[in-house]
């Protein structure tokens, strides 16, 4: 068995997150070749894009899954893909 000193280990995670920081934060713009080439490569979205402001914001990437069970027998999914449009004092989710 190999031993590892615990601050080597801690470094490694350190690393980790500051690479996947750096290419969170390039991700960010979709002008950049290199944004592009990530965005392609991506297959498990580990790399986040947020677009909460003008001019495009995300509108449509939010759905809400549910099922009811009826006592031991769970019901199949249902599903409304823009979750919350207009939210109201009957709409909540509980």
């Amino acid at each position: 068995m190999i031993e590892t000193a615990p601050g080597a280990v801690l470094a490694v995670l350190w690393a980790a997150l500051g690479v996947w920081f750096l290419l969170s934060a390039v991700n960010q713009f979709s002008e950049w070749e290199v944004a592009r080439f990530l965005r392609r490569h991506d297959r498990l979205s580990f790399l986040p894009r947020w677009t909460f402001f003008a001019p495009n914001p995300a509108q449509a990437d939010l759905r809400l899954l549910w099922r009811d069970e009826v006592p031991g027998v769970p019901q199949p999914f249902i599903s409304r893909p823009h979750a919350f449009p207009e939210a109201s004092a009957d709409a909540r989710v509980r």
